[in-house]
């Protein structure tokens, strides 16, 4: 346990002083930027809200249809980025009635699209970025200008050779980016919003989630 926990300490460490460094959004993409409003939704969803509270905040805007998932988890199949035709599900982690943490999980096209994933994960980071400003902290490992992925980007991800994390904080949390590494070696793009203590450095939402 105890080597576990220095192991974590010193991802955290080094994620920190590698985000001080400067942010730009890749102004090669800015022109394909597309609007949108829904995603701010997520940020709405704040930790310690019943979940009474929570159903009736969707319910107005017109979600609904929950799944029911192990370990206290409530999946919607629905878009908040309306633009992009990815599959997106919205995922909320609940503890005694309250709610612990919400994610939108994106997926992306066939992996061999890369071009079209780049895009896919522009768009989101673009929007975050007019949204909410600056990230608050950033860590980006691997690939860069030309391209941002490449055609081994499962196995870059799930070896750490390729890491985007970006976080904002806000008042009643914190809000993650990223492409989170995964046992099961699938590529998704995760956005979180939780209290600091429930945002591990190993961070994906679900390694099951299919």
């Amino acid at each position: 346990m105890h080597q576990n926990h220095s192991r974590i300490t010193l991802f955290m460490v080094v994620l920190f002083l590698a985000g001080c460094a400067s942010f730009e959004t890749d102004p090669s993409l800015k022109t394909a930027f597309r609007t949108v409003t829904n995603p701010i939704l997520l940020t709405r969803l704040e930790p310690g809200m019943t979940m009474e509270t929570v159903q009736s905040l969707l319910e107005k805007e017109g979600i609904s249809g929950a799944f029911s998932l192990p370990s206290h988890r409530v999946m919607y199949e629905v878009r908040l980025f309306e633009e992009l035709a990815q599959r997106q599900r919205l995922v909320l982690m609940v503890d005694q009635a309250q709610l612990v943490k919400s994610a939108l999980i994106l997926d992306f096209e066939e992996m061999g699209d890369l071009k079209d994933n780049e895009q896919i994960f522009a768009t989101v980071l673009n929007n975050l970025h007019r949204r909410y400003g600056r990230p608050s902290f950033f860590y980006e490992r691997g690939m860069g200008e030309p391209r941002m992925f490449s055609q081994n980007l499962e196995q870059e991800v799930s070896t750490e050779q390729f890491v985007r994390v970006y976080e904002w904080t806000l008042e009643k949390g914190v809000l993650r980016l990223g492409i989170p590494k995964r046992l099961d070696r699938k590529v998704r793009i995760e956005i979180q919003y939780a209290s600091p203590r429930y945002l591990s450095p190993f961070w994906s939402i679900d390694e099951s989630l299919q």
